[in-house]
């Protein structure tokens, strides 16, 4: 029986040394990343002496569609490919805390993270942060709120680099920066096939069944807006355009627009505008997503009300 407790002992001891020693090799990996979606950006941006005027966040609906250029000579895209409303949050809280706070912020807000999907509650993509769980109060509470078991796993600290260790390990043995980390935009930009791909993906787009709007979400809108309020950042709200507006779309964008006026913040909606470069199949790469041909038009659509609200100011 002792020896069985020596042996568990010994066993435990050795795991906690070698999840210890793999965590301090793959921190050194992570944090030599300049570029990429696993981190690389973030660090870029936090090494960086850029001071944007207007940082821009949200998804690959902001990151492939919004020209910074247009809005602000000084404006940055941090925004990241898949995430959701946690991440931006909790991204706006990093910045923060690393002394790398905007001085305005402009935030995608797409309806469809809205919809209550099967046995999910809370935004899963602040996972993608999960290097910060024990160096962020938000990172912590976030990933916490997802389940119970969500902190036992942060026992281990190599666990903070679970899934993404390869690109860590290839993006920092060659740390290189993109062209687009000059102003964070990355153009999608167009092919031949784009209107077919288009009119082919528009035809799948159908209504989800008995859609249920996730209030739960304006938790991470709330959390941003106090952030910005609390360290004097211009906040400002927008949804990018799509090539076919779902009706349950349109019903979410109006309890967001409701929302947002409630808490007087800006909100900037592009479907709400039917211009005629919106339906030109010509200009988008899917049907969620423009091209950089369309990204163009959007940018000046967006920069116009951007800039008319600074003056207002």
């Amino acid at each position: 029986m002792k020896k069985s407790i020596i042996h568990i002992t010994i066993a435990l001891f050795l795991i906690v040394i070698v999840d210890k020693i793999s965590s301090i090799i793959f921190d050194s990996f992570y944090q030599k990343q300049l570029s990429g979606q696993s981190g690389g950006k973030i660090n870029a941006y936090l090494k960086s002496e850029i001071n944007p005027e207007l940082l821009i966040l949200g998804d690959s609906r902001a990151l492939y569609q919004v020209i910074p250029d247009s809005l602000n000579p000084e404006a940055f895209n941090l925004s990241h490919a898949g995430m959701g409303l946690s991440f931006q949050s909790a991204l706006l809280h990093i910045l923060i805390s690393n002394h790398k706070k905007p001085k305005n912020i402009l935030i995608h807000l797409d309806p469809d993270q809205f919809l209550i999907q099967k046995n999910t509650f809370g935004d899963r993509s602040v996972l993608q942060l999960r290097y910060y769980y024990n160096s962020d109060a938000f990172v912590k509470k976030y990933i916490d709120e997802l389940g119970f078991e969500e902190k036992f796993k942060f026992l281990f600290s190599s666990y903070r680099h679970n899934g993404k260790l390869f690109s860590e390990i290839k993006n920092g043995i060659f740390p290189l920066r993109l062209k687009s980390s000059l102003n964070g935009y990355e153009p999608s930009l167009p092919e031949a096939q784009d209107s077919s791909n288009v009119m082919y993906m528009a035809q799948k787009e159908k209504e989800p069944k008995n859609p249920a709007f996730n209030i739960h979400y304006f938790h991470y809108v709330t959390d941003i807006i106090l952030q910005c309020k609390k360290n004097r950042i211009g906040i400002y709200f927008f949804t990018a355009p799509t090539f076919v507006y779902l009706n349950f779309q349109k019903k979410f964008s109006r309890e967001i627009s409701d929302y947002l006026k409630e808490n007087k913040t800006p909100y900037f909606n592009s479907n709400e505008f039917n211009e005629s470069w919106k339906n030109n199949a010509s200009n988008w790469k899917d049907a969620r997503h423009l091209n950089h041909n369309g990204a163009q038009l959007f940018s000046r659509e967006i920069g116009n009300w951007y800039k008319l609200l600074q003056k207002s100011r």
